[in-house]
């Protein structure tokens, strides 16, 4: 999932007619029906298992802390210096860190969440009206509780029915992706806009029912996708579970990394298989560099020292 994020963020950023390519539009639109779908439900899966009394100032030192201190410097490079309006933009997510803001949210809110009856049909409900609302980029808000239904279900969901799933034969994970085909058709077919799928704008272009509709389709097409995944993920370890396990400094590097070399690069980015094979490069790349376990290892123990000095030790 890490390595489809950087390779979208990619084709994004570096070939300016992504959305008039067929190829990279219909990859790109494919990928985006269930990467962050299966990227939070993983996310709320995880966040069960820690249940200790250091949750929540875990929870404040893993996502709080590192969305400020990195919103902090992309917006000080992107003001070119302007360090009070840098410390005042923590309200509004640079580009990629909305999800690390919304990961905090979700982990401190879950728990009072999941003790309401019906939480999850709630969250779906909640998920259609934020659509008529806007909220926009504001602290994440939109996508949070856009987003909320894939976190809630991974939290609530009991391991014994993730086993179930798993055990399923792999037939049933080839007709999920199938589906999330037709929904891919059928988003296209109806000119539906990437915004639709990113879930941080106001529904536009479609009556308020048609807009509904869509959003249960998109809704729908995650969870299929999340049970596909479920059932083909190999229990083994191996150089994609070290990756796995230290995403999260690839989540906070990567964007960065693309804006320096949009910014150095006098490469132009004209033809979509050639941007899909410098993407998957790229992505391949950063993963190996950043996900590995040494530099995950100094990354914690800097955020560690940080989390040590702003919080009170217990």
């Amino acid at each position: 999932m890490i390595f489809l994020v950087l390779f979208c963020h990619f084709i994004e950023k570096m070939y300016a007619s992504w959305q008039d390519d067929v190829i990279t539009r219909y990859l790109y639109y494919f990928i985006y029906l269930f990467h962050m779908p299966v990227f939070i439900f993983i996310s709320g899966y995880f966040s069960k298992k820690n249940d200790s009394e250091r949750y929540y100032k875990n929870t404040i030192g893993n996502c709080l802390i590192p969305y400020i201190l990195f919103n902090f410097i992309y917006c000080l490079i992107g003001s070119r210096g302007d360090i009070w309006g840098s410390l005042l933009g923590f309200t509004y997510p640079q580009w990629t860190l909305w999800f690390l803001l919304s990961l905090f949210l979700w982990r401190v809110l879950i728990k009072p969440v999941s003790m309401i009856k019906g939480a999850f049909y709630l969250s779906i409900l909640l998920s259609l009206y934020v659509g008529f609302t806007k909220l926009g980029g504001f602290l994440a808000l939109a996508r949070t509780f856009s987003f909320l239904p894939y976190f809630l279900a991974g939290y609530l969901l009991p391991e014994q029915y993730v086993e179930k799933v798993r055990s399923m034969k792999k037939i049933y994970a080839c007709f999920a992706f199938a589906l999330a085909v037709v929904s891919l058709l059928v988003i296209q077919k109806l000119g539906v806009g990437i915004s639709a799928l990113y879930m941080s704008v106001p529904y536009n272009g479609m009556s308020g029912i048609a807009s509904i509709g869509m959003r249960l389709l998109i809704l729908l097409t995650g969870f299929l996708c999340i049970g596909g995944f479920i059932s083909i993920i190999s229990e083994k370890h191996s150089i994609v579970s070290i990756i796995g396990k230290n995403s999260i400094l690839i989540y906070l590097v990567h964007s960065g990394i693309i804006r320096a070399i949009m910014k150095i690069s006098a490469i132009k980015i004209n033809n979509g298989l050639v941007s899909i094979a410098f993407a998957a490069v790229f992505s391949v790349a950063v993963c190996l560099l950043f996900g590995n376990e040494p530099i995950t290892r100094a990354y914690r123990f800097i955020i560690g020292r940080i989390s040590n000095v702003l919080l009170k030790r217990e």
